[in-house]
């Protein structure tokens, strides 16, 4: 279907995305919106349907006007109370809001992908470009938690046929491998490798970063509280170690019984390594927690792309992570290390040579890390591919 616009007229995109800002508690999707916002904001109009409230938050944002639109920055937003988002609702959105094409950033959402996606196919008749962002989703980690549930769905899509003519976006080619694994789609030319949009975090000077001691280890761990982050496994790598060891956690709890699965895993470590839960934290405060620490750690079950990783290490902060992450060549730079998730040993003895490191050792890495965020920043070409990904599903 050919989409014939005047030249001067701009794509306008209708974002259904569950939670978004001033929100933070999701992570990475609200992030991945927003600096797409940021940078292509001027070029296209981003229309944005969204929650009146954070993630886990039972109250809504203040300074908004829930179920009616309005101009946020480079964007319009309208942000649903609850309930507020019937069948009837969703159709009348469909119907009345004026774009040229439906993004859509979960796969498995109820409200804000599956209803609408199921009103789209079987009630609108005037059909635009469907574009599907399942943001780490498909990764085997995540289709690992509430499998049962997911796989019923994915073969309801299958059976009627949703997947028809929706064009998908992958942020790497590791998730666009994901797709493919769940359905068989003819038209390669159908999913789009088009990363996520990172905003630089402007670096300090390595004079202003604290001291590395040795024997000393302050470990930070920023990330929703869930299964999928692996904060189980981060503890259980700590147990038995020797030294001085903090470590923070930041981030939200999304599961309570597996909070407290972890504090149990806190009680039975040794007197030496320190445990705080320091809470959530939004994004403006990021920049200035992740250089106060010597190491970040995520022994995640997967991410389709980590946004607080380039965080971290833009930051100046080495990082430890899985091995189920884009950031596949950080150890060349000398930025860090990615580890299997089993193999907890290998987790314990880099944290050990990380221990052991004076300052001059240590700053190797604080350099790398620094190297790795400037040469990823300066050959990034996310803003393009994203744009070029928008101009050419209309022009499909």
């Amino acid at each position: 279907m050919k989409n014939k616009r005047d030249k001067d007229h701009k794509i306008q995109i209708l974002i259904l995305v569950p939670q978004y800002l001033p929100g933070f508690n999701a992570g990475g999707p609200i992030r991945s919106i927003s600096n797409m916002v940021q940078s292509l904001g001027d070029e296209f109009i981003f229309k944005i349907i969204t929650s009146d409230r954070d993630l886990y938050s039972l109250q809504p944002f203040s300074n908004i006007s829930p179920n009616i639109w309005m101009k946020v920055t480079k964007s319009e937003i309208l942000y649903s109370s609850p309930g507020y988002l019937s069948i009837r609702n969703i159709y009348k959105l469909l119907i009345d809001t004026k774009y040229d094409l439906l993004y859509l950033n979960s796969f498995f959402h109820l409200i804000f992908s599956i209803i609408p996606l199921i009103i789209f196919k079987m009630a609108i008749k005037d059909k635009k470009p469907v574009l599907l962002a399942p943001r780490g989703e498909f990764s085997p980690g995540a289709l690992s938690f509430k499998k049962i549930k997911k796989m019923i769905y994915i073969h309801f899509f299958k059976f009627v046929r949703l997947y028809n003519n929706i064009f998908w976006q992958a942020s790497t080619e590791f998730e666009k491998n994901d797709i493919l694994n769940i359905f068989n789609i003819n038209q390669k030319d159908r999913i789009y490798i088009a990363p996520n949009i990172p905003l630089k975090i402007k670096s300090k000077n390595l004079n202003n970063f604290h001291k590395k001691k040795p024997g000393y280890l302050k470990i930070v761990f920023l990330s929703r509280i869930s299964p999928k982050k692996n904060i189980d496994g981060a503890l259980r790598i700590l147990k038995g170690m020797k030294g001085e060891i903090k470590f923070d956690i930041y981030g939200p709890i999304g599961d309570e019984f597996y909070w407290k699965e972890c504090l149990s895993i806190v009680d039975q470590l040794e007197s030496n390594i320190g445990v705080t839960y320091r809470g959530p934290v939004n994004h403006e405060q990021v920049k200035d927690i992740l250089p106060s620490y010597d190491l970040f750690l995520l022994p995640t079950r997967g991410e389709n792309f980590g946004h607080v990783i380039i965080e971290a290490l833009s930051s100046g902060l080495p990082v430890i992570i899985s091995d189920q992450t884009p950031w596949q060549d950080i150890s060349s730079y000398k930025a860090g290390f990615n580890i299997p998730i089993e193999d907890v040993e290998d987790y314990r003895q880099i944290l050990n040579k990380f221990l052991e490191m004076n300052e001059k050792e240590y700053n190797i890495f604080r350099k790398g890390a620094l190297n790795y965020a400037f040469e990823y920043f300066k050959n990034s070409n996310a803003v393009i591919q994203n744009r070029n990904m928008f101009v050419e599903i209309l022009n499909n």
